[in-house]
């Protein structure tokens, strides 16, 4: 069992009848204490998931200036606000987050986007760094080539629309990003195989759809 070092608020009033129960909110935890307790012991964990993106943001020598609980790189301008959204311990010892990384930018991205994080630890802070360090690893070249004329991390493909296709923009760029796998029972080899599965594989297999 677990329980918050600190007074709770008092829970919000139940939605209407005609609101969805998927729109509703998530709660947002920023850092905090958790008290755990089993069969042996009680410990308490502390967690910072600003201060722990600060860290994997300067070990990757990114400048950036902090604003409260946002960080804005200063080579693009993004905003970044991390957020865990979720925890819960592990029957064999350490934690289970969900987190995301909600990324905005004035001019391209006004309204903000996210991905969600899952991750594992020792400890929730460690569990929340792992998380981070995926999104670094795999989002965040993205959007930094995203914001650029020419990408330096990821591979690109222009695209130009048909003259019958208006409702498309007439010119668009794609960038590939990292690809993460994620296998609990990886299939056998297979024969013959053109190369590994990659970033331009995902997009050529499903722009389809």
């Amino acid at each position: 069992m677990f329980s918050w070092f600190k007074k709770k608020p008092k829970a919000p009033p139940a939605p209407p009848p005609s609101t969805p129960a998927a729109m509703e909110k998530p709660p947002e935890m920023i850092r905090g204490k958790v008290a755990f307790q089993n069969g042996e012991r009680s410990w308490t964990e502390e967690f910072d998931i600003v201060a722990a993106l600060e860290t994997i943001l300067t070990q990757r020598e990114f400048e950036f200036a902090r604003d409260g609980n946002a960080l804005r790189l200063n080579i693009s301008g993004y905003e970044l606000r991390p957020i865990m959204i979720a925890f819960r311990p592990l029957d064999r010892g350490g934690s289970s987050t969900t987190s995301i990384v909600r990324v905005s930018h004035n001019e391209m991205l006004p309204e903000g986007l996210f991905e969600y994080q899952h991750s594992t630890g020792e400890t929730i802070e460690k569990s929340l760094a792992a998380g981070l360090e995926q999104w670094a690893n795999l989002d965040l070249p993205v959007l930094l080539d995203a914001a650029q004329p020419k990408p330096s991390a990821c591979m690109a493909m222009h695209m130009t629309r048909e003259k019958s296709d208006e409702h498309l923009p007439l010119h668009r760029r794609v960038l590939f990003g990292p690809v993460g796998h994620l296998m609990t029972q990886p299939p056998a080899a297979v024969e013959n195989e053109e190369h590994p599965y990659c970033a331009c594989c995902l997009f050529t297999r499903s722009i389809e759809s």
